[in-house]
């Protein structure tokens, strides 16, 4: 893609789009949805880029995929630049929801890209273990 207005020179440069179709019902955003629920990190050691990690990394997103069709899942974000905080407020700003951390986390974790991990806002505790199915996941937040 290319082009100039006037005296702007747009030089010539690749512009990619992903498209899939789904059910309407499975699409979920990133925004909170909900008081007393708790937000979760999946994949907590996904920044492995050796084939045993891509594999992990597959089971973890068929994982969630399923508990997105469930309806277990009422929203996710991606951990990407600015780590946990930065997807932590994402999901939390315009929606008057407020966010207390309970998983003790240092510093350097918590503001670290987070390869392939996902934070997922899932109602109710009970059989959260099974939910998972051998997935690493840890409890981040309960709303206040």
């Amino acid at each position: 893609m290319s082009g100039s207005f006037e005296d702007l020179d747009v030089p010539p440069g690749l512009i990619a789009f992903a498209v899939d179709t789904v059910d309407v019902e499975h699409v979920i955003s990133r925004n909170l949805k909900k008081l007393a629920v708790s937000l979760y990190i999946s994949n907590l050691n996904g920044m492995s880029m050796s084939c045993r990690g891509l594999i992990y990394s597959k089971k973890n997103c068929s994982c969630i995929s399923q508990l997105i069709r469930q309806g277990k899942v009422l929203s996710a974000q991606t951990v990407r630049n600015g780590g946990i905080a930065a997807a932590v407020s994402k999901m939390a700003f315009g929606n008057k929801i407020g966010l207390h951390l309970t998983a003790s986390i240092d510093s350097g974790t918590l503001f670290t890209l987070g390869l392939r991990s996902f934070l997922l806002e899932i109602s109710g505790v009970e059989g959260i273990d099974a939910l998972f199915k051998g997935i690493e996941h840890q409890v981040l937040v309960h709303y206040v």
